[in-house]
């Protein structure tokens, strides 16, 4: 299987999330903005990538691949 290492930089402090899946980077990226917004409405639990989701200045970036069997 192929998966994916990911980092979410918070542009203003370079504050830097890592996660890791085996989705692609833009459905993991649309489960991130729907975690938080649970999480805003008190129905989901606290990661720390809600600290830089909440300054609202961030970018996702691929950072590495990672090959199992």
């Amino acid at each position: 299987m192929r998966g994916i290492i990911y980092k979410i930089v918070d542009n203003t402090n370079n504050d830097v999330y890592y996660g890791g899946t085996y989705q692609k980077l833009s459905a993991r990226k649309a489960g991130h903005k729907r975690d938080y917004n649970r999480y805003k409405n008190g129905k989901s639990f606290y990661t720390t990538a809600y600290d830089i989701f909440d300054r609202g200045n961030f970018s996702f970036e691929l950072f590495s691949y990672i090959i199992t069997k």
